[in-house]
Order: C-alpha cells, then sequence, then structure tokens
C-alpha cells in the first residue's frame, strides 16, 4: 500500500481536528430555530486552489472538471472533436447538437450558456443490443444516444398517429422493426427504430443498422431447432434463452454514402453514451454523512448536470457527499484508477512491454494539464510555449511581457501569383511600387527582393523584408502584421487584372544570399535589383530597437516537436506526422533547423497540433484501469515474500562473517540490489500523482534493475573463474578487496551509461527526460524500452546462460577424471567417496549458479513473443519470487544452517558462562598471557572449522585437479 507523506498525514489530522471540533449553535433572526455552524474548514478547498483569487467561480468550476474527468473541449466549442473521458464520468460533447442530446461538457453549459430545452428531452442512451446476455462485458461503446420519445403532441408532427407514438417510446422487441435502430443521413440522428423517425417526420432514405449474432460459445444451441429467421430471432430476444444459447443479437453502426457529415461528430453516426439510472444525488450531505462543508462546492453542486459515476448530479455532488474532502491529485487517482491505493495492476512482465505504451495504460490528452500537451509520440505530457517577448499565464495563452517601443519584428513574407497572360516588366515594377505603401503607415523600413521573374511570363515570386515598430504590445504589431499580408494579397488582383491566383506565406528563417541571376533561369543574364524604402526618421524617435523575427507560431502558443517525427510530402507542400498519420499544410510551422537535415525541432500552434494529435495511440481508447489486476496481485504477493527473503538472507550474511569470504559481499550487494528494484518496481511504479516524482521513480526503477542484472553477471563471472581457472583466477582472488570493487563498480557503473544515455538522447530528440507518464512511471517509450533495457539485459543473460553451461560442462568433466583415475585399491573406497563429495558440490554450486543467472528472466522475451495470460503469471510468479529462491538457496542449506546452530549454540553457551562469571565473586581474575578457557576454546575450535571448512574443501578440489 501507499504510505501516505509525513506532510499529508499533518493535513489529514488537521482536518480530524477541524471536523471534531463541536459544533457551534447560534440563533437565527427568524426565532427560535437553531442551525449549525460548521468551523471554518481547516483545508484548502479543492476550488481555491493557486490563482483562484484571480479567476470566477465558473473557471474554476470547469478547471476542476477538466482537468479530473477530461474534455476540454469547450475552449473551440463548437467543435466536432470527440473529447475522452474518465470512466466515472458522463461521456460528454461540445457540437451543435449537445444541447440536443443534453450531453454537452461542462465547459459548454458554463462558459457558453448552452441550455437544454425546456421539459422532457427525447433521447437516452440505450444499449446496442436486443437482450444483454452479460452486463459486466459491456463498455461504454455498447451504448449509444438515441431518440427515443415522440415530440410533444401538442406542438409536434401533424402525421403523429396512436400506433407509432407507442411503438416508438413502447417498443416490443419480439416484433424486428421495434427493435433494429435506423439512422438518417439527412439530420445525422439515430432514432429506436424506424417508428421513432416517422413521428419526427425524418423517415427518408433512413440507413438500418446492421444486426450481428455473437456467441460465448458454441451457436449449436442457437441453430437447433430453428427453422426459420423468425425462430432464431425468438431465441435472441427472450431472456431464458440468451441465458442457454449465450448469444446476443449486436446491432452495428451503418454507413452512408449520402450522410451529412456536417451534422455528425466525425463523419459517422457514432455518439457513444453511459446509462444512467435516476433519482440522481442532486444535493450536499444528502446521505448525512458528509464530514465537511463547503459553500463554493455546494453552489457548484446545483450548477449544472454532468453525471459523476452513475449516481451524482456531477463530481462536486459527489465531493460534498463524502466524509472527508478530496485533494485534487487524490481525487483525479480516484477517477482514473477507481482507488486511492496505487499498486497490484501491474505484472513484471510489464518490464518489457514492448508496444510502446503499456497494456492498459491510455493516456488522454485531457489529463495533461491546461499549460500542456501531450506528446503523441512519447506518451508524455510537456510544456507549452511562448515565443520571444511573451509569457504563458495559467489557462495557456501568451502575452506579450511589456508594452513598449524598443521592441520590433522582422517579419518576411513571400508572395506567389499566377497570371493567364504574360507579364511585363513594367507590371512588375508597378507591384514593387505598391508593396512598398506599406511604409510608412505601418513598417518602417520596407525591402522587396524578386525571386523570380522572366519578362513576358506568367509567373512572380517576390519577397518582401518588413521592419515593424509602434509603441504597444507585440499583439499590436501581430495585428499590423496581418494587415500588411492582406495588403500583399490584394496586390495581385489591384495590379494585375490577369491574375489566376495568388497567395503569400510567411517565409521564417528569413531569406539569406539571393542571388539576382536566379530570377530567370531561361535567361540569367536578366535580374532586377531589390528594392528599399525607408521611413522618415522622426525627432526623439528610437534607433535601438529590438527586432523578433516574426515566424508561423508568433503569435499563438506552440508546442516543440522533434523534426524526425516529419516527413516531408506533396513536394514539400505538406508534412506528415508519423506518430498519427495526419497531414499539415508546412506553411503553417516554423523550422529551427533546416528540414531536410532531419534533426533540430518544429514549432507547431497548439490549436494546429492538436489536429496531428488526433487518431494516436495514446487517446485511443477509454480509461477504464481496474484497480487490481489478477496478475497484478501475484506480482504484490510475491514481492512482499520475496522482499522479506531478501532481507533475512542479508541478516544472515551480515551475522555470518564467513559467509562474507570470497564471493559473499558480491551477493549481499546483488540481495539489496534486487530488493531496491523489486520494492521501487512494485511501489513505485503507479506513483504518477507527482510529475516529477513519477519521473524519478521511472528512471530509479530503469537503473536498479539493470544494476540487478549486472550484478548477477558479476557474480557469475566470478564463479566461473574460481571453478574453471583456480589456478590461474588464483592471484586476482587473493586480495578480497579488489574483486569486491571491480564487481561493485561493474554493477554500477555499467547501469549509469546506458540510464544517462537514454536520457541524452530522449533531450536531444525532444522527447523530454524519456521517463514518467500519467500512468505508470517507467520507460516511455518503446524504442527506449528496447534499446535501453531489452538489448542489455538480453547480452548480459545470454552471457550468464554460455557461462553457465561451460561451468557445468567443466565440473562434470572434472568428476568424471577423478573418478576414472581412482587410486589404489587399498584406498579405492575412499575415492570414491571423495568423488562423490566432489560431485555434489560441483552440483551445489551449479544450483547456486544457476539461482544468481537470472535465467527465468528469458521468459520474458518468451512472452513479448508468444504472449499468454498463463505465461504472464508464470513470469510474475519466479521473478517476484526471486528473493525466497535466492533465500532458500543461499541460506536453507546445510552448511549455513549448521553456522547457524553453532553461532547460536555459542551465544547461548557464552551468555550463561558469563552470568556465572559475573555471579561468582571469587573466581580469580585469569593472567594476561594465560590460556583460554575450555569455553573459549570450544568456541574458537567452531568458529574456525567453520571458517576453514569451505577454504579446505576448495583447496582439497584443486589439488585433485592438479
Amino acid at each position: 500500500m501507499k504510505i501516505a507523506a509525513f506532510g499529508d498525514l499533518i493535513g489529514d489530522v488537521l482536518i480530524i481536528l477541524a471536523l471534531t471540533t463541536p459544533v457551534l449553535l447560534r440563533s437565527t433572526q427568524s426565532g427560535d430555530e437553531y442551525v449549525q455552524v460548521m468551523p471554518k474548514p481547516a483545508y484548502i478547498s479543492i476550488l481555491s486552489g493557486q490563482g483562484a483569487q484571480d479567476m470566477s467561480l465558473v473557471d474554476r468550476i470547469v478547471n476542476v472538471d477538466s482537468w479530473v474527468c477530461g474534455g476540454g473541449c469547450y475552449k473551440s466549442y463548437p467543435t466536432t472533436f470527440r473529447p475522452s473521458r474518465s470512466r466515472k464520468c458522463q461521456m460528454c460533447y461540445c457540437d451543435k447538437m449537445c444541447h440536443f442530446y443534453r450531453d454537452c461538457c461542462p465547459g459548454v453549459s458554463l462558459k457558453h450558456n448552452v441550455t437544454y430545452e425546456e421539459g422532457p428531452g427525447v433521447t437516452s442512451c440505450v444499449v446496442n443490443r436486443a437482450v444483454v446476455y452479460k452486463h459486466e462485458r459491456l463498455e461504454y461503446k455498447d451504448y449509444q444516444a438515441m431518440v427515443t420519445r415522440c415530440p410533444d403532441r401538442e406542438g409536434g408532427t401533424p402525421t403523429l398517429s396512436e400506433g407509432d407514438w407507442h411503438k416508438c417510446e413502447q417498443p416490443d422487441i419480439e416484433h424486428p422493426e421495434q427493435s433494429k435502430p435506423v439512422s438518417s443521413p439527412r439530420s445525422g440522428l439515430t432514432y429506436r427504430n424506424m417508428f421513432c423517425a416517422r413521428c419526427h417526420n425524418d423517415s427518408q432514405s433512413l440507413d438500418p443498422w446492421l444486426a450481428t449474432v455473437t456467441c460465448a460459445s458454441s451457436a449449436g444451441p442457437l441453430i437447433s431447432g430453428s427453422q426459420t429467421k423468425q425462430d432464431l430471432y425468438s431465441k435472441l430476444v427472450n431472456r431464458t434463452s440468451v441465458e442457454l444459447t449465450s448469444c446476443e443479437l449486436k446491432y452495428t453502426f451503418p454507413s452512408s454514402k449520402d450522410l451529412d457529415k456536417s451534422q455528425t461528430l466525425d463523419g459517422t453516426y457514432k455518439r457513444f453514451c453511459k446509462k444512467v439510472s435516476p433519482p440522481l444525488i442532486d444535493s450536499c450531505n444528502a446521505s448525512g454523512t458528509a464530514g465537511f462543508r463547503d459553500p463554493d462546492i455546494e453552489q457548484a453542486c446545483a450548477l449544472y448536470e454532468s453525471v459523476f459515476d452513475g449516481k451524482y448530479r456531477n463530481i462536486f455532488c459527489f465531493l460534498c457527499n463524502e466524509p472527508r474532502p478530496y485533494r485534487l491529485e487524490e481525487l483525479q487517482q480516484l477517477v482514473t484508477t477507481d482507488s486511492l491505493i496505487k499498486v497490484g495492476r501491474f505484472d513484471f512482465a510489464a518490464l518489457l512491454d514492448f508496444s510502446g505504451q503499456v497494456e492498459g495504460d491510455p493516456v488522454e490528452v485531457d489529463q495533461c494539464n491546461i499549460t500542456q500537451f501531450l506528446d503523441v509520440a512519447t506518451c508524455e505530457c510537456r510544456e507549452v510555449q511562448c515565443s520571444e517577448g511573451k509569457y504563458l499565464d495559467r489557462v495557456g495563452t501568451c502575452h506579450s511581457l511589456i508594452e513598449t517601443n524598443m521592441l520590433g519584428y522582422k517579419a518576411c513574407h513571400k508572395l506567389d501569383i499566377s497570371a493567364n497572360s504574360p507579364i511585363s516588366e513594367e507590371d512588375m515594377d508597378i507591384l514593387k511600387f505598391s508593396s512598398a505603401m506599406v511604409v510608412p503607415k505601418y513598417a518602417k523600413e520596407h525591402t522587396t527582393h524578386v525571386l523570380q521573374f522572366c519578362p513576358n511570363g506568367v509567373n512572380i515570386s517576390l519577397y518582401f523584408e518588413d521592419m515593424l515598430s509602434v509603441y504597444g504590445t507585440l499583439e499590436d504589431l501581430e495585428e499590423r502584421i496581418r494587415v500588411v499580408r492582406d495588403i500583399y494579397l490584394s496586390l495581385a488582383n489591384n495590379t494585375l487584372g490577369s491574375a489566376l491566383s495568388s497567395r503569400v506565406t510567411i517565409t521564417y528563417p528569413c531569406l539569406e544570399g539571393l542571388k539576382p541571376e536566379d530570377q530567370c533561369p531561361s535567361n540569367p543574364s536578366f535580374s532586377i535589383d531589390k528594392s528599399r524604402m525607408v521611413g522618415p526618421i522622426l525627432d526623439n524617435a528610437r534607433t535601438d530597437i529590438y527586432y523578433i523575427k516574426y515566424s508561423q507560431t508568433s503569435a499563438c502558443p506552440f508546442v516543440s516537436v522533434s523534426t524526425a517525427n516529419f516527413t516531408m510530402v506533396e513536394n514539400g507542400e505538406k508534412l506528415l506526422y508519423k506518430p498519427t498519420g495526419n497531414l499539415l499544410s508546412a506553411a503553417l510551422v516554423s523550422f529551427m533547423d533546416s528540414p531536410d537535415t532531419g534533426s533540430g525541432s518544429v514549432r507547431v500552434c497548439v490549436s494546429d497540433y492538436t489536429e496531428l494529435a488526433k487518431n494516436s495511440s495514446c487517446q485511443d481508447q477509454q480509461v477504464d484501469l481496474d484497480t487490481w489486476t489478477v496478475s497484478g496481485l501475484i506480482s504484490l504477493i510475491c514481492t512482499v515474500i520475496s522482499l522479506v527473503c531478501l532481507a533475512l538472507t542479508f541478516g544472515v550474511y551480515s551475522i555470518l562473517a564467513p559467509l562474507r569470504v570470497g564471493g559473499g559481499r558480491n551477493i549481499m550487494v546483488l540481495t539489496v540490489l534486487l530488493f531496491i528494484a523489486q520494492a521501487l518496481y512494485e511501489f513505485g511504479l503507479e506513483q504518477f500523482e507527482h510529475r516529477d516524482v513519477c519521473r524519478a521513480l521511472g528512471l530509479a526503477i530503469h537503473y536498479f534493475w539493470l544494476a540487478t542484472v549486472f550484478s548477477m553477471n558479476a557474480c557469475t563471472v566470478e564463479r566461473f573463474l574460481k571453478l574453471c581457472f583456480p589456478l590461474k583466477s588464483r592471484s586476482f582472488f587473493l586480495s578480497e578487496r579488489r574483486p569486491f570493487m571491480f564487481a561493485t563498480g561493474y554493477s554500477l557503473l555499467c547501469p549509469l551509461v546506458i540510464v544517462s544515455s537514454n536520457v541524452a538522447t530522449n533531450i536531444t530528440t525532444g522527447g523530454g527526460v524519456g521517463y514518467g507518464s500519467h500512468m505508470m512511471c517507467y520507460i516511455n517509450s518503446r524504442m527506449s524500452r528496447i534499446i535501453a533495457f531489452a538489448v542489455p539485459m538480453a547480452t548480459v543473460l545470454l552471457t550468464n546462460v554460455v557461462l553457465l553451461s561451460v561451468t557445468m560442462w567443466t565440473l562434470r568433466r572434472r568428476s568424471e577424471a577423478i573418478g576414472s583415475s581412482g587410486e589404489s585399491s587399498r584406498n579405492g573406497s575412499q575415492g570414491t567417496a571423495q568423488t562423490t563429495k566432489n560431485s555434489k558440490v560441483g552440483l551445489v554450486g551449479c544450483a547456486r549458479l544457476s539461482v544468481v543467472t537470472g535465467i527465468s528472466w528469458l521468459l520474458i522475451f518468451v512472452y513479448e513473443a508468444l504472449p499468454s495470460t498463463a505465461l504472464s503469471y508464470v513470469i510474475t510468479a519466479l521473478i517476484g519470487l526471486q528473493g525466497l529462491v535466492f533465500f532458500c538457496s543461499l541460506v536453507l542449506n546445510k552448511r549455513v544452517l549448521r553456522m547457524l546452530r553453532k553461532a547460536a549454540e555459542s551465544s547461548s553457551f557464552s551468555s550463561t558462562t558469563s552470568s556465572g562469571a559475573a555471579a561468582s565473586k571469587t573466581t580469580p581474575h585469569k593472567k594476561h598471557g594465560a590460556s583460554n578457557t575450555a569455553t573459549e576454546q570450544y568456541t574458537d575450535s567452531k568458529v574456525s572449522k567453520a571458517v576453514n571448512e569451505p577454504l579446505l574443501r576448495s583447496n582439497e578440489g584443486n589439488k585433485t585437479v592438479h
């Protein structure tokens, strides 16, 4: 379980003290009636966060709802964008029909004053099945908003009949025509059946929904005994038959070429919804269990309707019926994971998940705060930026830093004109002269370059550079630039009567090194010099103006995206965004480097990036994470057992000094690293509440698992050298310190190099640090998991397997050589016993060696190739219980248990002897240099034997081999 931070604990204590303060009673002016006066809450209200004093209550309500539930599309209302919503929150939309369906997002209702029609609505949320086989299998996409009621008969359709009304609002599903939904291509509406469409006078050229049958098992029971389609249909709409056959009749969206797409969300009839069962809880403390009172939350509860958790009028009605107040981070966590406990959802197979986005871990664009955007290449929230001279406010808008006459813009534009008749040099002169008219009213300086022109040609390309400055803000200058651009656009029509088309584009960066001979490729000797016009310099006018280079993203909040994510298409006119496959005009972005180099970044306005990011893998599914999963619970239980065993193993090695001889200290380092890696992964992987903390946890999880693997490799190499090359490696292992330092440095520095390289690569490519998303604190991108984790791990594990195989083969050959050489018949039995003993020692060594090599990790690669739920359970158990395997192999063996028993006996005997010596006052003190007591001799002999026994055994094996 997540351990609450000390600060949170203090906060909770203050809340409890505030809530348990005796309630004061006061008399009202109207009489002797007493009302409760709640004490002032000792907490910061969820509607009183940073900057709340500068925002209205409506703005604060909308911000909280958008942050927790999603659905910030109200900013571009009306829009056909289909927003993502957390699964506890009602599906909502920001299109022009949301008032009709009564599913507008709170921002639309509150900020744009969109109200629902008076009286009962005619729409409801309908499941797309005739009879549902199992309700728990349904998802939000199984429900569709449909027209299910006829209009008011007093002002409704004149042709409305009693039969149509009855079949629309009270259909008999035994009849297919009353059960099958239909959609209208003219209005874009979906009706429960054709009779609902008829009573709304919208029954022309309807598109019936497609009927499909799905069975959870064999379709045999459904087919058996059915002679006609009506027989099949009767079984599919009968509850008893559906339970027996496990078959369902499902209706799916039709497609229509005649559909008026302007009447729909995304050119289809899809409009998902969530089933709500009234009555709703629409007031505070309705259950009488609320432990606090917040006037702002009470007002928010009564202000709008957007059903929360299927039973509350909105999210604030839920908050004011809870026993304690929620922090914003807690509420977001509860909505996202359905619990405040963030463990037990992911298993160890997620360590090498190569899907790029961990299964069940969708990141939605609305989970990023208002000053962030979702980088769909990494599924990571990153900060929105503003151009030079501007700052970003708390609502994601850019503003000029200062109002002054010391700043200006250098704006460059390109004008392309195509005519249907030849253009003369005189026409060109007129164009150049007309363009200079922007001085002095709009620009202080204007320069015209001819990029393309041949006498009597039909195509012209001009390039303008303008220096603009005025007392005011950068926004004032941007408005002037728009006016200048309109002037350039009108030049062709006003000057050239034969112009077919003209286009003005922003040029960034401004062009340099223009050559006159490039103007007319067919006649290089022809050229037109540039023209420059400077406005008059007035008295007291500033001459030290700082000119900012104007780009396509100067006037908007923008995002910086790596150039590697784009591909130039259509002769460079458009950019293909690789993560989503969407296109964007190249004229709308600013290249911070040449687009041909493949390096640098591209600046894209947030509004344009929103279109680019549509249909990404980060937001193509609903957030629907279970708090617990079977594999997650297995992982949690196994990890707890493993951590306890690792702690016991470390304790035993700390107590028994003989175990720390040789490679024992390396085992202790490996034990500590595995303990940290497992603890961080199990209890830190899902702590995504704080962004920076999540990034740090993701980086630490990556580092310590790599360190664990490299430490396993160090232990394997050590045993390989000692067992296969005992004589050659003896000089190296004579010193205890040197092998230990080499192994520890290798285990810690190699992962540091890999992790640092991964961070540097992600930062260089514009992907942030590459760790920590909104749903998992781990490596974000698929490629990073492969290169920075899977490849090093596979290399190390394969090395371990090879070394293990060589070691086992060497020990076996050595054992056979000892057995075949033998000794004299007089000592035959002794030689056989020695051979058997050596063989056992070799097998025990191999068994221990197999533990530290981490061969079980190879199963993860098998799982990636052949995913299986059963295999994921096996992997989770094997990796999760590595601490138990360590404990059983390194502690629960005869040698260590004998040492523990002797140490315990010695400790007990020494304690008894010391007590007896203290009680006896007549016992003389031992003189300096006198021999030890019998007890001390016994203890020393035991310890000496425990220390020397493994060394003697190793020496005997070496002599035999020699």
